[in-house]
C-alpha cells in the first residue's frame, strides 16, 4: 500500500491512480472555471432598465425638437424694412412735433436702427436701407400708404 501525501490520498505511484488524480483535477478546474464564468454571464437589471431609457430617450427625442425656422423669403425683408423705416419715420414726427425742428442725426432720436441713412433740409427727411442689395427710400413727402404699399398694419394704414 502507498503512503498517503499531504492532500490524503494514496501516493500515484501506478498508472491507473495518476490517471484517476489527474482526471479528477481537472474537474475541480472545469468547475471552478464553470463558477467564474457563470458571474460574468449574470445580468445586472439596473444596466438593462437603463439602456431600456436611453433607447427611448433616443426614439422619442427627435420628435420633442422644434424644426428650424425657415429663411426669410425676398418679400419678408422688404415688408420688414419697410416697417423698419415707417417706424423711424414716426419717431422723427414725434421729435418733430415736440422740438419744432427736425433731428440733425438719428442718434438725436436715441433710436438704434442700424443700416437705416438719414438725411435731412428744411423740413423734408428721406430714410433709405438696402435690402438684398435693393435700395429702398422712404420719402417724407410722400403719403405713408404710397410708401407701404400693400403693407397693411392695423390702426395705421
Amino acid at each position: 500500500m502507498t503512503p498517503p501525501d499531504d492532500a490524503g490520498q494514496p501516493a500515484a505511484n501506478d498508472p491507473v491512480s495518476a490517471l484517476v488524480g489527474e482526471f479528477m483535477e481537472e474537474k475541480r478546474r472545469e468547475q471552478a472555471d464553470d463558477t467564474s464564468s457563470s458571474r460574468t454571464r449574470r445580468r445586472n437589471p439596473g444596466a438593462l432598465a437603463i439602456l431600456v431609457l436611453v433607447c427611448a430617450a433616443v426614439w422619442v427625442a427627435p420628435s420633442l425638437m422644434l424644426p428650424p425656422a425657415p429663411e426669410p423669403t425676398a418679400e419678408e425683408l422688404e415688408r420688414g424694412a419697410r416697417l423698419s423705416l415707417f417706424l423711424t419715420a414716426l419717431e422723427i414726427r414725434q421729435y418733430q412735433d415736440s422740438a419744432q425742428r427736425l433731428p440733425a442725426s438719428l442718434a438725436e432720436l436715441g433710436t438704434s436702427e442700424r443700416g437705416i441713412e438719414y438725411s435731412a433740409a428744411d423740413s423734408v427727411y428721406e430714410l433709405s436701407t438696402r435690402v438684398s442689395g435693393t435700395l429702398l427710400v422712404y420719402k417724407s413727402t410722400l403719403p405713408d400708404s404710397v410708401f407701404l404699399g400693400n403693407l397693411r398694419i392695423r390702426g395705421i394704414s
